[in-house]
């Protein structure tokens, strides 16, 4: 299937709604939340880095709690560290398999807050 850079945006839009819905409706204790900081925040690269550093050294642990190796890429081309991890091969123009989808997507946040949020508790500078 071949779709059309017109409608292509606005049925991954559709699919984003849906999953937020989804999550809001079956999963109220994950809240998905923008990547877009505060001016200050995006602006303390070095704080960045020292906690996403601080993370990387209990990679380990980390991982071996979500159960999976997660991807760890420092950009320093556009300023910002990525901790995550992908459902390789999904076809997100799918609609039949959104539902997967979007169990595995909100499996995978409730992991990384069940994992990272306790961490950050007991280290506040993180």
């Amino acid at each position: 299937m071949s779709l059309n850079s017109a409608i292509a945006p606005s049925l991954l839009r559709n699919g984003w709604w849906e999953f937020s819905a989804r999550l809001l409706s079956q999963r109220p204790q994950v809240i998905p939340r923008s990547q877009k900081g505060t001016h200050d925040e995006l602006a303390d690269i070095e704080g960045m880095l020292r906690r996403y550093h601080a993370l990387k050294d209990r990679r380990r642990e980390i991982e071996r709690d979500m159960g999976g190796s997660l991807e760890w890429r420092e950009l320093t081309q556009s300023k910002r560290c990525v901790i995550g991890t992908a459902l390789h091969d999904a076809n997100h123009f799918d609609r039949d398999t959104w539902s997967y989808q979007h169990t595995w997507l909100a499996d995978a946040l409730e992991s990384f807050e069940m994992v990272l949020a306790p961490l950050i508790r007991e280290n506040p500078s993180l």
